[in-house]
C-alpha cells in the first residue's frame, strides 16, 4: 500500500518502525519470553492464582518501561529522527514525515507489548488457536484500517492502522482472559504513579527541547543524547521518589 503513495513513504514507515520496534523487542518480547515457562509451570500445577499474579506483575513492569517510551516517541519523534537518520539523502523533510509515522506507531506500542505478554497465557494453557484467531483478526483490522485511512492521512494512516490493530488485539485478549478470571487490576495503583512520573518527565523533555532549539544549537545527535539522558534521569528520580518502581 505504501508503494502507491509518493516517493519516500516506504522509507518513512520503515525507519519509524525500526525505532518503535526497539522498546517492543526489549520490553514486550523479552517479558513474554521470560513469562511463558513460569505460566506453563503454574498451569501444569493447576495454580490459577499464580497465573493471575504473574500476568499482573508482568503488565506492571511493562507499564513502568513502556509508558515513558511512548511519551518519548510522541514528544521526541522529530528529535529522534534528526539525531539518528538525517545524514546523506535522508533530509529534514524526510525526518519530519518519519516522525509523524513514529508518533502513530508509538500510540500503538502499549497494545503490542500487551499482546506479547498476554498471548503467553494462552500458550501456557494449551490454547494456541485463540492466539491464531486474534492474530488473523488483527491483520483484518490492519488492512481495513489502512484502506480507510491511507486516502486521508497518507503514510501516517498506514502507521495509525497498525497501531489501532495492536490496541484491538490487546483489548480482545484482555476480554478473553477476563472470562477465564485471569485478569487482575493489582497493577493499577502503580500505573497511576507511573503516569504521574511520565507527565513530569514529559514536561522536562519539552523544556529541554525548547532550550536546545533556542539557545544551544548543538548537532542533532547531541540534542538527542541530552534529551534522552535528561528525560530518563527525571523519570528515574521521580519514580524513585514516589515509589513507582515495581
Amino acid at each position: 500500500l505504501a508503494s502507491l503513495l509518493p516517493v519516500g513513504a516506504i522509507s518513512w514507515l520503515y525507519y519509524a518502525d525500526r525505532v518503535a520496534q526497539l522498546p517492543l523487542g526489549i520490553v514486550g518480547i523479552a517479558l513474554g519470553t521470560a513469562l511463558l515457562p513460569r505460566l506453563a509451570a503454574a498451569e501444569a500445577g493447576s495454580r490459577p492464582a499464580e497465573v493471575l499474579d504473574s500476568l499482573a506483575e508482568a503488565v506492571g513492569l511493562a507499564g513502568f518501561l513502556v509508558i515513558p517510551a511512548v511519551a518519548g516517541l510522541v514528544l521526541c519523534g522529530l528529535s529522534i529522527m534528526q539525531g539518528l537518520f538525517v545524514y546523506g539523502a535522508f533530509d529534514e523533510s524526510d525526518a519530519q514525515m518519519a516522525a509523524l509515522a513514529l508518533t502513530a506507531y508509538g500510540c500503538g506500542l502499549p497494545g503490542f507489548v500487551m499482546v506479547k505478554i498476554l498471548q503467553t497465557a494462552f500458550y501456557a494453557a494449551g490454547q494456541p488457536g485463540i492466539v491464531l484467531k486474534v492474530s488473523l483478526t488483527t491483520v483484518a483490522i490492519n488492512v481495513a484500517g489502512s484502506l480507510l485511512l491511507m486516502p486521508v492521512l497518507g503514510h501516517v494512516g498506514l502507521a495509525l492502522a497498525t497501531a489501532i490493530s495492536g490496541t484491538a488485539a490487546a483489548t480482545i485478549m484482555v476480554v478473553l482472559l477476563a472470562r477465564q478470571n485471569l485478569v487482575s487490576v493489582a497493577f493499577l495503583p502503580g500505573l497511576g504513579k507511573i503516569i504521574l512520573a511520565t507527565a513530569v518527565m514529559g514536561a522536562a523533555v519539552m523544556s529541554l527541547q525548547y532550550g536546545l532549539d533556542h539557545f544551544l544549537h548543538l548537532p542533532a545527535a547531541f540534542d538527542l543524547v541530552m534529551i534522552v539522558g535528561g528525560g530518563g534521569a527525571v523519570y528515574a528520580l521521580m519514580c524513585y521518589s514516589i515509589g513507582a518502581v515495581p
